[in-house]
């Protein structure tokens, strides 16, 4: 744990009313109406004023290179310098609603007190033999810390040898009253909850040489910390709100802190109520009203806003603009959430960086070496098995620290910070509370459920009806067909071939499009396309009979810009890093030899609605007639030296925000069509209040194997679906790859049974899609395998047959906020066998079971049953684990037969039926089925 800061220096004598060493007997007591009078500090920002402290981000320089350093900030110490009534010696407490929000103060053992006292007795001893002044003229000790195993052992504190009663150490404590006095947030005795400094950033920004993917990575320089923190005054404000005024600063002078330090105001506030949403404005201001819903009447006794600015002084020269939040944590507490995170299902022990970029750049070994979000739909919330929940307000990038075993961290690189926290009587119900404020998905169409699997197929009209004819001969149920390529391929008989970024029908690629589509439509199949916001520049010579968008959005403006950016590319890098240009130009992203590719500017009204109109109206649904398609790429808003047609938008704070931008243009260019129900669109990158706009959520192209490492792999892909369940992203799905890359020899047993592994999970999620390659030259598509075929069209019946029980499901997800896809804690909150960090299973609704395979060569699987009784679905094998305990059973698990279980219920019995029907369920002997339950009982 790295040390507090060497500037800090404590004098003897303690701060005025110190909770350090708070002692009764120090605190003035004028009169028993203390909650009446103010004693705030003159240089506080007066309340009654309509003024906001401005919103202040740290500087970005691009760098070139990846350092290692470690910006996690150090919590220190607390001083409480507002009076105790004497009607209240345990300190200050205020009800707001359901909640009572208390500065407590804890006594300290008199041995710590002895103990302090003689260590500093000692100290002043020395100093006067040696007669050393310390620095600027002041006699000043530092004190060290006897207390650190007695109060968590991060704080240092002064010991006042006049006082008459045992010091006390005050600490922030919130609790809720409707759930047993259980604690939504605390901190720990002596320890601020509030800090800050003031950093400088290195952003480097590389992007794939195809599709233009971004990775981003943000290097933390900490000039100065700001980790004292004072608490001046608590009041109740005019709307029903709490207010908790102070300080914080680098270093104590004289028995008060620098003259250097600054202010802050910290505002808890009622969620939902009419004059509490007053004190929510500007800066990174988030609507709090509640969406309807199914019971959704109890947010406001259940979600507790809050609002913290800290605002420099004149006098202060590194101003903060990288706030902290601390607090106390158990070391049995989980954490889970994060959006679609692919690393571990438990973030306990890990630093979560918010900063979303493409998961599928995240495949290359540089990017699974950093620290860095390995998803492109990752956002600053969890929820943890103690049913509490965090979120953020704020789209800057942030950190969540929850490395040390007692406490967390969080740091956001701004110094205003607004969030919810809610306490949900379980998770589900956190979960139902959060999707409220932020928005819940909506139900995807009948037909994505009942009609089959929706193929990702790309290389001309004859090469999608080839496959799609295949596919039906053996039986195979197909939904839709997803085509990337609609729009072209870029020099398609070479490796660097990749998709035209040209949003119009290429008529030369597709001879024969709209009578594909006819052909399509009858057979009940529907048809998607492939778009991103990105628009590129057609050589002269290729312009002749086209549509030019990319002259059509550059005349209007419509491109993010650039500040001017004279950086060399490094040898060895992408061929998309940005490129020299002058300031006002298009921010570009490959080099000056290759066509300019342009980045819609969603802070641009008009270029919005040209988006909508032009292209998704009239390019995409009009014309080429497609009713759903992949809306790709929002994670690629570049952060630094660029320049948004909205003056006042930070390219810092909106890199993570431009995913919900993207999302609601594709939706509203839905509405204002008119095909709301009919329509909808995929995404991959995603923010907080993206579910109320995307359809669903894909975890990207991943790559087909077993591995867990962030970026690929099918443990990675299963913690991503089970941690966005609890982030709102009800319908998080992925698609299964048939594009074998050609380093591959050939498509031998062991791929065949890597994508029937992968099938047999996608199976049973919300979606069932493949993918297909882009360019077809790099890969071999696995559509040509006649085995791979028949598993498709096997694992498409078994998810068709799925859709009455998964449409059930599909209704919670759109009513109460609850994930298709679940992680099993959600219905065991208690087994610590789901605690742990590696997913093993996941649950679709509340009554199936599924544990994929995820061994290569593998017939037999241990399975952890949780709690309860279950039917193996391929055995019709009834196991019944005894209440409060789960039990591992071995199950016989040969490819085309995962581990499923399932728990009666009249849906799930005529899912069953229609499987036995089909000819896919196959009841065991009675022989077979009592050894097979003996295994069970031997595990």
């Amino acid at each position: 744990m790295p040390s507090s800061p060497r500037s800090l220096r404590t004098n003897v004598h303690p701060l005025p009313h110190s909770n350090a060493l708070y002692s009764p007997t120090q605190a003035t007591r004028e009169s028993d109406d203390w909650e009446r009078k103010s004693y705030m500090s003159a240089s506080l920002v007066n309340p009654n004023t309509n003024v906001t402290p401005p919103i202040l981000h740290p500087t970005c320089h691009a760098a070139r290179s990846r350092r290692k350093s470690d910006a996690s900030p150090t919590p220190c110490r607390l001083f409480l310098r507002t009076p105790i009534p004497h009607s209240s010696p345990s300190g200050l407490h205020f009800s707001l609603g359901p909640y009572d929000i208390s500065v407590v103060l804890t006594p300290i053992d008199s041995t710590i007190v002895l103990a302090a006292k003689q260590k500093i007795e000692r100290r002043r001893m020395k100093l006067q033999q040696e007669e050393q002044p310390t620095a600027m003229g002041r006699t000043s000790v530092n004190v060290a810390d006897p207390a650190r195993d007695a109060v968590n052992g991060i704080f240092e504190y002064e010991y006042n040898e006049s006082a008459d009663q045992a010091p006390k150490l005050a600490s922030l404590e919130i609790i809720h009253r409707q759930h047993g006095e259980r604690v939504l947030w605390s901190s720990a005795p002596g320890v601020n909850f509030v800090g800050a400094a003031h950093v400088d950033l290195s952003v480097r920004e590389t992007r794939d040489g195809k599709a233009l993917t971004s990775s981003t990575s943000i290097q933390e320089h900490v000039l100065k910390t700001y980790n004292l923190q004072t608490i001046d005054s608590i009041e109740r404000g005019p709307a029903r709100a709490i207010t908790i005024r102070g300080q914080i600063g680098s270093e104590i002078i004289d028995g008060s802190l620098e003259a250097s330090a600054v202010d802050y105001s910290l505002v808890f506030y009622l969620v939902n109520h009419e004059a509490d949403n007053e004190i929510i404005d500007g800066g990174c201001n988030s609507s709090v009203r509640a969406v309807d819903g199914e019971g959704d009447g109890d947010v406001r006794d259940k979600a507790l806003g809050f609002k913290l600015h800290i605002t420099p002084s004149a006098k202060t020269s590194l101003v903060p603009n990288q706030t902290h939040l601390f607090g106390v944590t158990e070391q049995s507490e989980a954490f889970f959430g994060f959006g679609h995170r692919l690393s571990n299902s438990n973030a306990k022990g890990m630093e979560v960086h918010v900063l979303n970029q493409s998961s599928d750049f995240s495949k290359s070994k540089e990017y699974q070496t950093s620290n860095y979000s390995n998803s492109s739909c990752t956002i600053p919330q969890f929820i943890t098995s103690r049913s509490r929940c965090v979120y953020l307000h704020n789209t800057e990038p942030s950190v969540f620290d929850l490395r040390p075993n007692d406490w967390f961290s969080i740091r956001v690189q701004c110094n205003v910070v607004s969030g919810i926290l809610i306490d949900g009587s379980d998770m589900l119900d956190a979960i139902r509370i959060y999707t409220s404020l932020q928005g819940r998905t909506k139900m995807l169409p009948t037909w994505t459920q009942r009609n089959g699997v929706i193929l990702g197929i790309s290389g001309g009209t004859d090469s999608v009806l080839t496959i799609v004819d295949r596919l039906q001969q053996t039986g195979c149920r197909i939904a839709g067909v997803l085509i990337h390529d609609w729009s072209g391929i870029v020099d398609p008989s070479s490796t660097e071939s990749r998709l035209w970024f040209n949003w119009v029908l290429e008529r030369e690629h597709y001879k024969y499009w709209h009578k594909m589509v006819a052909e399509l439509d009858s057979a009940g199949i529907s048809l998607g396309v492939y778009v991103n916001p990105f628009v590129e520049e057609i050589p002269v010579h290729l312009r002749s009979g086209r549509r030019y968008l990319f002259s059509e959005a550059l005349k209007e403006g419509h491109f993010v810009k650039a500040r001017g950016i004279k950086k060399k590319i490094e040898p060895g890098h992408a061929a998309f890093d940005p490129v020299e240009c002058k300031k006002g130009e298009i921010y570009q992203f490959n080099k000056k030899k290759c066509p300019r590719v342009g980045l819609l500017d969603m802070t641009n009204y008009e270029a919005c609605q040209f988006w909508k109109k032009e292209v998704i109206q009239k390019e995409i649904m009009d014309y080429a007639g497609a009713s759903f398609w992949m809306a790709d790429n929002g994670e690629s808003a570049p952060i630094a030296n660029s320049i948004y047609h909205t003056q006042a938008v930070n390219g810092l704070a909106y890199h993570n925000a431009y995913s919900e931008s993207w999302a609601r243009v594709n939706r509203e260019a839905i509405q204002d069509a008119g095909h709301e129900g009919d329509s909808f669109f995929l995404v991959k990158a995603g923010y907080g209040h993206t579910p109320k706009y995307a359809a669903s959520v894909c975890l990207g192209d991943q790559v087909v194997n077993y591995k867990s490492k962030d970026g690929g792999g099918l443990q990675a892909v299963l913690n991503g679906l089970c941690n966005g369940g609890f982030s709102g992203f009800s319908y998080g799905h992925c698609a299964v790859s048939f594009a074998i890359p050609r380093t591959v020899n050939s498509l031998d047993d062991r791929v065949r049974e890597m994508i029937s592994r992968w099938m047999e999970m996608n199976a049973f999620t919300c979606l069932f899609r493949t993918h297909d390659s882009d360019d077809g030259v790099s890969t071999v598509s696995a559509y040509n395998d006649g085995l791979l075929l028949k598993a498709l069209s096997k694992w498409s019946r078994v998810y068709s047959s799925l859709a009455e029980y998964r449409m059930k499901v599909s209704s919670e997800a759109t009513y109460r906020g609850y994930p298709i896809v679940r992680h099993p804690i959600m219905h065991f909150p208690t087994d610590q066998e789901f605690m742990k960090k590696r997913m093993s299973s996941f649950m679709l609704g509340d009554s199936l079971y599924i544990a994929p395979v995820m061994k290569y060569g593998v017939s037999k699987v241990k399975v952890y049953l949780p709690e309860g009784k279950w039917v193996h679905l391929w055995s019709d094998t009834a196991v019944t684990a005894s209440d409060n305990l789960g039990m591992f059973v071995e199950v016989k698990a040969p490819v085309g037969k995962p581990p499923v279980f399932y728990r009666k219920s009249d849906v799930i019995s005529r899912f069953v039926a229609d499987l036995k029907s089909k000819g896919m369920i196959y009841p065991e002997k009675k022989e077979q089925r009592s050894r097979w339950r003996s295994i069970v009982r031997k595990h």
